[in-house]
């Protein structure tokens, strides 16, 4: 019997982890995130894929969620299901006249206190914008519903 992960985010030594793990079989990973040009996979090994993506728009949420994000990606493949993982989410902020100069910030700036993750309404709200928008990427091309385990 598979032991399931926490699901949505969680503080994880000092950052914020999203983890999520979607029911599917023979999911064909590669064809999955081809389907996004922003994302890449740097590694494939053993059922496990590693990557990153940039420039990740969000459906929703604060102003701050009206910039775009940038994160890496773990997922692990197994016989009826694959659990994604998120670290290292970015926030590329504009700054300028032009808004032309961009700085990456962790969203641990905005979501986190004392190493926890705020539980004020904006940081709940932008997170589950967030969290549909993650979770939307990492469909199963197979046509399969999105739920999770």
């Amino acid at each position: 019997m598979p032991i399931f992960a926490q699901q949505g985010f969680r503080g994880e030594k000092g950052t914020i982890v999203w983890e999520r793990t979607f029911p599917a079989t023979n999911t064909d990973i590669g064809a999955m995130l081809a389907l996004y040009p922003n994302i890449k996979i740097a590694s494939a090994s053993g059922g496990i894929y590693k990557g990153t993506a940039e420039d990740i728009k969000t459906t929703g949420g604060s102003l701050l969620l009206k910039n775009p994000l940038k994160f890496d990606f773990t997922i692990n493949v197994t016989a009826d299901s694959y659990v994604v993982k998120v670290t290292g989410v970015k926030i590329l902020e504009r700054y300028g006249p032009l808004q032309l100069r961009i700085i990456p910030t962790g969203c641990e700036k905005y979501f986190m206190y004392n190493n926890k993750i705020k539980a004020d309404q904006r940081t709940k709200s932008d997170l589950a914008y967030m969290e549909t928008s993650l979770s939307s990427l990492f469909v199963p091309v197979t046509g399969e519903p999105l739920t999770s385990k």
